[in-house]
């Protein structure tokens, strides 16, 4: 459900937002003095379950929770704590947390009344706790009013924000059929909706959060581009444009993957009607106009091509004018790109030089996993270059970290292709 999972990072654009003041009070102590102080308060739990490691935590304890508004509601109805899951493991494993920030709503006796996951807006965080006390209506109690009047898009726009969380809680069936609803109501949403009316903080959200269909002529990606003037007044510059930029970026290496000439059109976009975006990203070295297109031309002979010798050209080059600023992203991508589309099967030419980017990357410090896949690829390398020998020991050094990591199903890969060799 990629819709779900895009729309965790989308909320972000909100927080630039919230008017700042005397915002949540955190109580010390942890979960147990809130369970006593909400016992003798009469007042509900809400544990911000958090690492310190952890960018989006750090974020909404420095732009979310300072907000005043937040702050006036919390602190007359909650007892509010935070929970560092690394030092509070078995209490991170009674409530099932599995990625951060998650945080909990809980009643004073400690049973769960809703949670929410992910780097939200201060707006979102005070509907979803009255939601938790049953201050504002449930999904379930939205969908039987958009049921009752289909032409409500207050309602609408309220299942729209809600759905994510909902659906989140569903699984198999169920999810797929609540999922299906959902993006429906939202094609219909943009469509009826006047398109000056979209222009506000929730539906730049929404539309943010749902439009994940990467293509040509899109209505939506095309209705923010045409009013963006109008969305700057609302939404902060950086993250407007971060979203034009990645929607845009995506679509030009879809193109050329798919073989569609019209991804050149896109990049020209760069220096037209998307230029003042596109201004704003700060590349290390060279220009961003350059960057997509050496992508994107790459991506086009190795995806509608099939031409790796001319793949490893265009990366080659590519590479060579970064310089020292070429990284372990850059190599890693360079060589997945050329191996996965054709499954391996490259010339020599191609292996030699992907050898060249292996070592590369080998001169950086990678965890076991990762190196593990870098010698194993090396090795596939050499076996085109028909030199067994330095094959069989790039897989044997890949085999020892495979023990090393306790990884029985890299074990059992890297036995098949010892084994391959021998035959």
């Amino acid at each position: 459900m990629k819709w779900i999972r895009c729309y965790l990072t989308a909320v972000v654009v909100f927080l630039a937002v919230s008017t700042f003041g005397q915002g949540i009070e955190f109580i010390d102590g942890g979960l147990d003095a809130a369970l006593i102080k909400a016992q003798k308060e009469n007042k509900a739990i809400f544990v911000d379950f958090m690492a310190t490691w952890c960018g989006p935590c750090k974020q909404l304890s420095a732009e979310v929770f300072p907000d005043k508004k937040l702050g006036d509601y919390f602190n007359t109805r909650f007892v509010s704590c935070k929970i560092d899951v690394d030092k509070e493991k078995e209490l991170a494993k009674k409530y099932k947390i599995t990625g951060m920030p998650t945080m909990v709503f809980l009643d004073k006796e400690g049973n769960e009344l809703k949670r929410v996951m992910g780097l939200i807006p201060a707006a979102r965080l005070l509907h979803d706790a009255k939601v938790a006390l049953g201050e504002a209506p449930v999904f379930e109690a939205l969908w039987e009013q958009y049921k009752k009047n289909k032409s409500d898009l207050t309602v609408q726009q309220s299942i729209l924000l809600e759905a994510p969380d909902f659906v989140r809680g569903k699984q198999g069936k169920e999810a797929e059929l609540w999922k299906s609803r959902v993006e429906k109501l939202f094609d219909s949403y943009v469509k009826v909706k006047d398109p000056a009316d979209l222009i506000n903080t929730e539906d730049f959200r929404i539309m943010t959060a749902y439009n994940q269909k990467i293509e040509k002529n899109n209505n939506v990606f095309n209705l923010i581009v045409k009013r963006m003037e109008e969305f700057k007044a609302v939404i902060p510059l950086e993250i407007l444009a971060n979203y034009i930029v990645t929607y845009e970026s995506s679509l030009i290496n879809e193109l050329a993957m798919k073989g569609d000439l019209g991804y050149k059109e896109e990049i020209n976009r760069v220096n037209g009607d998307l230029k003042s975006v596109f201004d704003l990203v700060k590349t290390r070295k060279i220009p961003v106009y350059d960057v997509l297109t050496s992508e994107a031309d790459a991506l086009y002979q190795i995806y509608a091509k099939k031409d790796p010798d001319a793949y490893v050209k265009i990366k080659n080059a590519f590479l060579e004018r970064m310089g020292a600023d070429a990284g372990p992203n850059e190599y890693y991508g360079t060589v997945m790109n050329l191996m996965g589309p054709t499954q391996g099967r490259i010339t020599e030419n191609a292996a030699e030089q992907c050898i060249r980017w292996l070592q590369k990357l080998l001169g950086y410090k990678l965890g076991p996993d990762n190196q593990g896949q870098v010698i194993t690829t090396m090795g596939d390398c050499y076996l085109i270059l028909k030199d067994k020998e330095k094959a069989k020991e790039c897989y044997n050094q890949a085999y020892l970290l495979a023990i090393q990591l306790k990884n029985p199903q890299m074990q059992a890969f890297i036995k098949n292709k010892l084994a391959a060799i021998d035959d």
